[in-house]
């Protein structure tokens, strides 16, 4: 399952709310100040609505949490926009007051962290110094952790497979997994899926396993994801975890989760991974 990205989404929202309102109020001066207002109110909303969709497709913003983004962003840039109409001598308290629609929509979105995160970056740029002295490199101790990221696309065929047991029921099914893996991670897979639907629609589960073989932003070697996914009524978890010790070549070591977008009939990824010397 996608998780919020807090930066880019509040990023994304805050530009989007503030250029849909600034070409709002700029269409509707035309018609005086109560049409500034309007084409104002208008277009932030727009903007707004078009950054949150952006950010779920983008994979930082999870689809069952979208709607509460949008309430979340409405309400911060309902509170932003008396401010910015009230500061229109300058351009620096709108476009700040436009992050509210970002602070927003991160609260909306259900996640006290994020909104944390968000309200510290927008203090630190209101506050910063013209110049800052560069910090110096931080030195990364042997013991510690890196995680990285790797993203791209995925082409997936399953083939239905006989099951070992057919008595068992219509209900248990069994297919073979080939996938063709673009971008960081480039490759193929080939594994095995067991399925169980319900007679209850959009209740279902499925446990899978596929040994990945390719190369991982420019290191060479294979590793094996396990699949354990459930939908309850239409609402998707999903969790693929990278087995330990099942990375070979220049991937020993490797150790991560795997998160799958579907959107628009295309399937993308994104792979958080640290590799550890092996003991």
């Amino acid at each position: 399952m996608a998780t919020l990205r807090a930066f880019p989404t509040l990023l994304l929202t805050w530009l989007a709310t503030g250029g849909g309102a600034f070409l709002g109020s700029v269409v509707g001066n035309a018609a005086g100040p109560s049409g500034l207002f309007v084409g104002g109110a208008i277009g932030g909303a727009a903007g707004l609505a078009l950054g949150v969709l952006l950010a779920s497709r983008m994979g930082w913003l999870p689809t069952r949490e979208r709607t509460g983004a949008l309430v979340g962003g409405l309400i911060g840039f309902a509170i932003a926009t008396p401010i910015a109409l009230s500061n229109l001598h300058t351009p620096v308290t709108p476009v700040l007051a436009c992050g509210l629609a970002g602070i927003g929509a991160l609260f909306g979105a259900g996640v006290a962290r994020g909104l944390a995160a968000a309200i510290l970056l927008l203090v630190g740029w209101t506050g910063a110094a013209p110049a800052q002295t560069p910090a110096a490199p931080r030195e990364v101790s042997s013991k510690e952790v890196v995680v990285q990221r790797a993203s791209g696309t995925f082409e997936v065929s399953l083939t239905p497979l006989a099951t070992a047991h057919e008595a068992a029921g219509p209900g248990l099914g069994r297919m073979s997994i080939d996938k063709q893996f673009a971008g960081d991670l480039t490759g193929s897979s080939r594994g095995e899926m067991l399925t169980a639907m319900t007679e209850t629609k959009g209740s279902a589960g499925y446990v899978a396993i596929e040994r990945v073989t390719g190369t991982l932003q420019g290191r060479q070697g294979s590793f094996v994801l396990q699949h354990s996914g459930v939908m309850t009524r239409g609402e998707p978890g999903l969790r693929i975890t990278v087995v330990p010790d099942s990375g070979t070549g220049e991937l020993v070591g490797l150790s991560g989760t795997m998160t799958i977008v579907i959107a628009e009939g295309k399937h993308s990824y994104l792979l958080e991974y640290s590799l550890a010397s092996p003991p």
